[in-house]
């Protein structure tokens, strides 16, 4: 039994109804690919291209002809400078590195 002078603390929401007119389009935005997934990616080159840095991994892979990934010796710069270019917002991106592994192990 309710006392009167305790409060309802259930207030159902109102009802959001969008008027017909108005068109509701999804926001897409462009993919962005954790660096992490690369990394994974060139981890599991095979032996034939073992010696490449992730660099020249990586442009190679996408054949970008970018001169500035042959100056890079560790992975977290190759990682930062993607990120900086927006190479990690290419199309199809993951896909392609895969592919690109896989004609060197079918050699």
């Amino acid at each position: 039994m309710k006392d009167s002078q305790t409060p309802d603390l259930f207030v159902p929401a109102p009802k959001f109804i969008a008027p017909s007119d108005m068109a509701i389009e999804p926001i897409i935005q462009p993919s962005i690919i954790d660096t992490q997934f690369i990394t994974d990616i060139y981890m599991q080159r095979p032996i034939s291209i073992q010696n490449l840095r992730m660099g020249a991994w990586f442009n190679s892979a996408l054949i970008l002809n970018d001169k500035t990934f042959a100056g890079f010796v560790s992975t977290s710069e190759v990682k930062r400078y993607i990120v900086q270019m927006g190479y990690n917002r290419l199309p199809d991106l993951l896909n392609k590195l895969t592919t690109f592994n896989k004609s060197w192990t079918d050699k």
